[in-house]
């Protein structure tokens, strides 16, 4: 007969091993680590029935996560009689992982040695998942860090050193006995320096506003043949300066236009081809041009530019396309650059509804293929490349002729300038009057207007946008209200969509950013003259 005492016991040892089953995940192991019991949330969790998992191994579970170092000092902790406790991750029967908190406490015989083991867990998968995807963010943010870090370290470097040749080479002019060539080497690398730093500061601008998604895609008939050739002539001279060949070859007829973005498509192929001639050093650069496709509703224009050069591994590539980073920084600081021109580029030809392929060996060249789509092509739109050729030298013989035969492009032309910077004004009305314009200078916007009002007559109004007093916005729209019809063309280093958008609707008819190149200023004042000869009329 039992005693109240063993019942009460007995009845105590049930209950909590009813609770336990309820709230735990439960198995019982013998020394060996063979499973001799197990609960229904262990079969639960583990996806294993009872009957597959009594006699078995707790190996079963193993889901190869951890070292065997883990499990060793588990082992030697519990076989010393030791409570162990841990994160444990275990492979479930469908092959998913689950954590479970785990604590195993060794449970001693009659004879004092150890009999069993007790694994009492709880699961924690949802709260490992959760640590893990902020470890990663972290890991994420941290390597986000690191790259900007180094990417502005670059930049510091890419901007510092052709502003130490643009100060440096300035006050070499200031000497008083320099010969002719050295003046002309003095000026020539205070140049080239100089559009290299406008290039980069380009570049940023560029890509802030395809990040802040402001950048705008035009959609109008360009003549590939013509980009192409532009863009080849321009990146020559860098070719011959580094001693390799740059060849255009045409592997299909290539239609006379396509739809699509001049800017975007220019900047995209100086990008790739600057980019193929800067690590090339033995052998040459080629351009292959084709359409895909030619005769169905989705053609595309593919531009191959092939190089000789050092090549990049495939780990290289995976990053290549990635803001603030080169293939590593070994390659900065070897062939310099700022990482910048190829994420632009592949973000712009996504823009342009295409894409930029690569493909690449150590040591071997490289190849970046964009392919853009034409819109519509009629058949007898492709002609034929080296015809195409023939005309455009034709026609480039006969702008070059004309430009030599009028040296004065602005003759007669009278240009309102509005502009507070006296170096500015110094620089602007030197190259208007060397064209063969006339300049009237207006200090501010309060100026401008008033020289309007006098009753004067212009032909171009040159209008800075930020200037003390009066800006150019509001001096816009009052001569607007004046009923002036001369174009005015915005002059400004804001060079953002905003500042652009701002300006037209003041008034302006053209936007020019800062620094402005002399050809680009003069044919574009001479453009609207002409119009302002039609209004007039």
């Amino acid at each position: 007969m039992r005693r109240a005492g063993e019942d009460h016991g007995r009845s105590t040892d049930l209950c909590y091993r009813y609770a336990l089953d309820h709230t735990a995940i439960v198995a019982i192991t013998d020394r060996a680590g063979t499973i001799t019991y197990v609960n229904d949330k262990f079969c639960a969790i583990s996806g294993y029935t009872r009957e597959e998992l009594i006699g078995q191994n707790h190996r079963i579970l193993n889901s190869g996560t951890h070292p065997r170092s883990f499990f060793a000092e588990m082992f030697r902790t519990i076989a010393r009689g030791r409570t162990w406790r841990g994160d444990v991750c275990n492979r479930a029967k469908d092959g998913s992982l689950y954590w479970v908190d785990t604590t195993i406490v060794p449970t001693p015989g009659p004879d004092g040695r150890i009999e069993s083991y007790v694994a009492i867990r709880q699961d924690i998968t949802e709260r490992k998942v959760r640590e893990s995807e902020a470890s990663d963010a972290v890991d994420r943010m941290r390597a986000d860090c690191e790259a900007k870090s180094e990417f502005l370290a670059n930049m510091s470097h890419e901007i510092r050193t052709p502003m130490n040749a643009i100060l440096g080479y300035a006050e070499l002019l200031k000497e008083k006995q320099l010969t002719p060539e050295e003046h002309d080497d003095h000026v020539e690398t205070i140049l080239r320096n100089g559009r290299h730093l406008l290039a980069i500061i380009n570049d940023i601008l560029d890509m802030s506003k395809i990040e802040a998604g402001k950048m705008q895609i035009e959609r109008i008939g360009v003549s590939p043949i013509e980009i192409l050739i532009d863009s080849i002539s321009l990146m020559r001279v860098r070719a011959e300066g580094k001693g390799i060949p740059l060849e255009l070859e045409f592997e299909t007829p290539v239609p006379a236009a396509i739809t699509s973005d001049p800017v975007r498509l220019r900047q995209i192929l100086l990008n790739l081809i600057g980019n193929a001639i800067k690590f090339t050093e033995v052998g040459g650069v080629r351009v292959l041009v084709g359409i895909e496709d030619p005769g169905s509703e989705n053609p595309l224009l593919r531009v191959e530019v092939a190089d000789t050069g050092i090549g990049m591994s495939r780990e290289q590539v995976d990053s290549l396309f990635k803001p603030f980073e080169q293939a590593d920084t070994s390659t900065t600081r070897r062939f310099s650059g700022t990482g910048l021109g190829l994420h632009i580029s592949s973000r712009l030809a996504q823009m342009l509804g295409g894409d930029i392929m690569v493909q690449s060996e150590p040591d071997r060249g490289s190849s970046f293929i964009v392919r853009i789509p034409t819109g519509p092509i009629d058949a007898a739109s492709l002609i034929d490349p080296e015809q195409a050729w023939a005309l455009l030298q034709q026609q480039r013989e006969r702008d070059a002729q004309r430009t030599n035969e009028d040296l004065k492009p602005l003759e007669g032309v009278a240009v309102l300038l509005a502009e507070d910077g006296p170096d500015n004004q110094r620089l602007i009305s030197h190259f208007i009057r060397k064209a063969g314009g006339s300049v009237v200078l207006a200090g501010n916007g309060i100026e401008a207007v008033d020289a309007v009002a006098a009753g004067a007559s212009y032909d171009v109004i040159l209008m800075d946008m930020q200037m003390p007093e009066m800006g150019g916005t509001e001096a816009t729209e009052k001569i607007r209200a004046l009923g002036c019809r001369t174009p005015i063309l915005t002059l400004t280093a804001h060079a953002t969509d905003r500042e652009r958008e701002i300006s037209f609707a003041a008034g302006c008819d053209d936007f020019l950013t800062k620094p402005i190149p002399r050809d680009t200023l003069i044919d574009t004042i001479s453009k609207w003259a002409g119009k302002s000869n039609q209004r007039a009329a």
